[in-house]
């Protein structure tokens, strides 16, 4: 399968773009994942895809894609993409993006820290960055998809990480903040579902009103 190259506007509203990126993928028969997947021949349960990350948002941004073993997922979730945006010299997780097995985003994810390991940053700084996320560039459907979905949903990542920070401050009696943040039988820390059709429905109603 060939890349699905497209230009989006950078005019367009995130919801125009991200619609766009959706009807050149189906005109393809693709997904965002089978567009990730595209020339992998073995997709290995625990392994990132692709090495080294992908990179998007004029480099500040990284993205891989992975699935757990079928006794640790969601029945309905085939993997989920954890997404990166950059802090100086290092990188900090915003979230996991869930998507299902027909290749569509099931749910929003904030994961602890030791799931990926990277900076722990406050909401305000996380929102900040996907706020001055610029339109993709690349003449690739993934990047573009990608940005143009965190732009959409910024509002909804910005209560879920209310969301994460209260969960976390809720844990805090008689522990340190970092056994908290490194505490291995703690996963997920907040969570919310998607529902793409609706999002994009009424946005573009809206748009056009």
């Amino acid at each position: 399968m060939q890349p699905v190259a497209m230009h989006c506007r950078g005019e367009d509203p995130p919801a125009a773009q991200l619609f766009d990126c959706m009807q050149n993928m189906g005109a393809q028969r693709s997904n965002p994942v089978l567009e990730l997947l595209r020339d992998i021949p073995v997709f290995e349960q625990g392994k990132k895809y692709p090495q080294p990350a992908l990179a998007f948002g004029q480099d500040d941004w990284r993205s891989y894609y992975h699935s757990h073993s079928m006794a640790d997922a969601d029945v309905r979730e085939h993997g989920h993409f954890h997404l990166f945006t950059r802090t100086g010299q290092g990188w900090a997780h915003l979230a996991a993006l869930a998507m299902d097995q027909e290749g569509q985003p099931l749910r929003w994810v904030m994961t602890n820290r030791w799931v990926t390991d990277g900076d722990w940053r406050d909401r305000n700084n996380l929102l900040a960055a996907i706020h001055a996320l610029l339109p993709a560039e690349e003449p690739d459907v993934l990047r573009q998809w990608l940005t143009s979905l965190l732009k959409l949903y910024q509002p909804e990542l910005g209560d879920l990480l209310d969301a994460r920070d209260a969960r976390i401050a809720g844990l805090l009696q008689g522990r340190s903040r970092d056994a908290v943040l490194g505490d291995r039988t703690l996963y997920e820390v907040a969570s919310m579902p998607i529902d793409l059709t609706a999002k994009l429905t009424s946005q573009l109603t809206g748009e056009n009103s």
